[in-house]
């Protein structure tokens, strides 16, 4: 918790990572819960298996859902919302509002 939480070693987390404004996983990790800021969610090599809430969000795979006004996902299996949602693996890479990956 805190403006910025930042992380470059491999971790898995439990439950809930907040920050204020930015959460970046430098380090192939996995989230078991809700990765949640303010501004950016930024977790390239990361798995994640819940939810990401945050005006941008970018994961390697997800297992839930990504609500923000801009979405990126390499895999996706569950749902993305918002402006628009980029899935790179998916039958429809972009789309706005809506996004489903199975």
């Amino acid at each position: 918790a805190g403006l910025m939480n930042i992380n470059t070693e491999v971790a898995t987390v439990v439950g809930i990572q907040f920050a204020g404004a930015f959460n970046s996983n430098s380090a192939s990790s996995s989230i078991v819960g809700l990765q949640l800021a303010g501004v950016a969610n930024l977790s390239s090599v990361t798995k994640i298996y819940g939810a990401q809430v945050a005006i941008y969000n970018k994961v390697e795979e997800i297992y839930g859902f990504q609500i923000g006004i801009v979405n990126v996902a390499d895999i996706l299996h569950g749902v993305q919302i918002g402006l628009l949602n980029i899935h790179h693996q998916g039958l429809v890479s972009v789309s706005p509002f809506l996004n489903i990956g199975f």
